[in-house]
């Protein structure tokens, strides 16, 4: 009983793993420019103003 309990959590960490990796592929498509180089200049032009 104690391995069908343990492979039963391995898989359910597996299957969340995969689906994390499977939203940040999705997020990175929808929205990574966004993200990444919309707000990128943004904040170093904020930084750069304070200083």
């Amino acid at each position: 009983m104690l391995f069908t309990q343990t492979f039963t959590m391995f898989n359910a960490l597996y299957t969340l793993m995969d689906r994390f990796q499977r939203f940040g592929n999705w997020f990175d498509r929808q929205f990574g420019w966004f993200f990444t180089n919309g707000m990128k200049d943004k904040q170093t032009a904020g930084r750069a103003a304070k200083a």
